[in-house]
């Protein structure tokens, strides 16, 4: 296994324990203990929210938010996730507006020089337009989040 397919295992690994050690780590793929914190240093520099607590009980810890290991999209999918996000901009009250817009400035900063100019030449050409939504939905995002959270428990 390549260095790039480790960190990216790892990365899942990580995620799905949220606590773990370095030995634990280092048996799960076959390395030193030195490997590992040499990944897990290289986890941390690129923005990985971990922390360790020193002792017997000691170890690594996943802070609370997340960071989801790359995933590799086509060009025809890039555009659909685009432009579905695109759609609804014009709706009010949405559940997660403002992680929406944070998403979208990711996505295209992420994007090859190419792609982004297709989606600008498209978004210029093309406008999805909804009628405007008199009424306020006030309570969606907290029910979203209630049934998100219902979801998660089952």
């Amino acid at each position: 296994m390549s260095k790039a397919e480790r960190l990216i295992e790892m990365m899942i690994t990580i995620n799905a324990k949220r606590h773990f050690t370095v030995g634990e780590l280092a048996n799960e793929f076959s390395v030193s203990k030195r490997t590992i914190l040499r990944d897990l240093q290289v986890l941390e520099q690129i923005g990985f929210p971990l922390y360790s607590e020193v002792g017997a009980a000691g170890g690594y810890h996943l802070l609370k938010e997340r960071v989801l290991p790359p995933i590799s999209f086509s060009e025809n999918e890039v555009k659909a996730i685009f432009f579905s996000c695109q759609a609804l901009k014009f709706y009010k009250d949405l559940p997660f507006e403002q992680e929406m817009i944070s998403v979208l400035k990711k996505f295209l900063n992420c994007l090859p020089l190419d792609v982004q100019n297709s989606i600008s030449k498209i978004q210029s050409k093309v406008v999805f337009w909804t009628p405007n939504r008199h009424c306020t939905s006030p309570l969606l995002k907290k029910y979203f989040i209630l049934l998100i959270t219902i979801f998660l428990l089952k």
